[in-house]
């Protein structure tokens, strides 16, 4: 039987494409807003020191250090509650995972490998975004730092040790690539491009590369706006002018960070009529949703949001089984490496007090049997220490080999429990390894 190091002490919960429709994922997502109250009552409600909230367009998720219960149930509760959703409408859409599948979700998540498209390169910045703004906040610590700091070196692994990093895909990639679809020629078409994120600044590129007509960039800051703008040839809306200027584009793509829908049925209503009627699509890669989903329904007009471009995803992920597969072995791999370095950091204290009590137990021994004999002088404290020393080492060195040899998970368990008893003076309780299963 292969070793196995014990699960560490994470729980990640979540709902993700997979799980939940836009139309509830929008419900608890956290914006660039709410996000840093969103995590000052994490730790308030919750009573976890340790989280990491991360939301994008495809999922809400908290990864957080496993309390002593094990429930999920706090977090749960929380997600609710702050963003005031009633819990038996997604009770049933989260997924939970603790130990060791919470970090394989966690590796497969930065890979780009849980992503709606697989090899998109967005994932990767946000995952160090949301760990970032988590650290800052004071929310991370020896758990999490170790367990997000691995995460993004396996998403870069993954994406240069396999080609799908190339396989130039995403979601904005994929939505234009629909648009196409639609309209067979974009040269004679128009194109409103609202956000200039990470999101907006690919979908301009993909526009620009499929040789669109015009392009109009709107953004609240008028120099990101620009510095866009130019680079892909496109020309400036300010923010008070889009709704007055939706009437002249025939696509509009949006990715804001808003927390509430920023175009409404009426605007496109008279929009349309300004076009009379001449056909007008809309695409909403947002979340929450910057376009009203009732504008569905007014004629001659097409919306689409994320959840729509599924069946274009799976043609563009058509051939890239095998990078999905050299992926997922790598994801495995780095799993296994990171719990057998988790293990072994958490003998740390165990290994340290061990030490430190035989060391005491010895020197006091030796105190009392060195008067009187040749062996050291009376105030040779230093020589004491370090035969003491050496015989703790020698001691203990069978004990530490065994606990650090990656023995089977209850074995191990059982060993440390038995070193404890053995070597604790006085009775004192050692400190529990923290990769031990609660």
């Amino acid at each position: 039987m292969s070793a196995r190091a014990p699960d560490p002490s994470i729980i990640l919960v979540g709902l993700s494409h997979r799980t939940a429709p836009v139309s509830i994922r929008e419900r608890l997502a956290f914006t660039s807003t709410s996000l840093p109250e969103g995590l000052r009552r994490f730790r308030e409600s919750t009573g976890h020191e340790e989280g990491v909230i991360l939301s994008t367009c495809n999922r809400v998720e908290i990864y957080a250090t496993l309390e002593e219960d094990g429930s999920a149930e706090p977090l749960t509760r929380f997600l609710c509650d702050f963003h005031e959703v009633p819990r038996d409408l997604i009770r049933d859409r989260f997924y939970v995972y603790r130990g060791r599948e919470a970090v394989r979700h966690l590796f497969r998540v930065a890979s780009s490998l849980d992503s709606q498209v697989i090899g998109e390169s967005q994932i990767l910045s946000q995952v160090k975004g949301a760990y970032q703004r988590a650290k800052t906040a004071g929310h991370t610590g020896k758990a999490l730092n170790l367990l997000f700091q691995k995460a993004l070196k396996v998403g870069k692994d993954v994406r240069t040790r396999t080609r799908i990093g190339s396989l130039g895909v995403s979601v904005a990639s994929v939505g234009i690539s629909f648009i196409g679809k639609i309209f067979e020629d974009l040269r004679s078409k128009v194109a409103m491009v609202i956000g200039s994120g990470e999101m907006g600044k690919v979908t301009l590129s993909h526009l620009s590369r499929q040789g669109v007509g015009r392009l109009l960039v709107v953004n609240r800051s008028l120099d990101r706006a620009e510095e866009l703008a130019g680079r892909f040839g496109g020309e400036v809306v300010s923010y008070e002018e889009m709704i007055p200027r939706l009437f002249e584009v025939d696509i509009v793509v949006s990715s804001t960070s808003a927390p509430h829908p920023i175009i409404g049925v009426e605007d496109v209503q008279q929009a349309m009529r300004k076009r009379r009627h001449a056909p007008q699509v809309y695409l909403d890669i947002a979340l929450p949703r910057d376009i009203a989903p009732e504008v569905q329904g007014i004629g001659d007009v097409s919306l689409y949001n994320v959840d729509d471009l599924d069946r274009v995803v799976s043609l563009n992920m058509e051939g890239c089984g095998r990078e999905v597969a050299a992926g997922e072995e790598i994801v495995d791999e780095q799993v296994e490496a990171y719990l057998a370095l988790q293990a072994r950091l958490s003998l740390g204290p165990i290994i340290q007090q061990l030490q430190g009590d035989l060391h005491t137990l010895i020197r006091k021994e030796l105190t009392r049997s060195v008067p009187g004999s040749p062996l050291f002088a009376e105030d040779d404290a230093a020589s004491i220490d370090s035969l003491a020393s050496r015989l703790a080492g020698k001691i203990l060195h069978s004990p530490i080999q065994a606990l650090r040899s990656g023995e089977e998970e209850e074995v191990r368990k059982e060993l440390a429990e038995l070193v404890r008893g053995l070597f604790s003076s006085n009775g004192a309780s050692l400190p529990k390894a923290e990769s031990e299963p609660v």
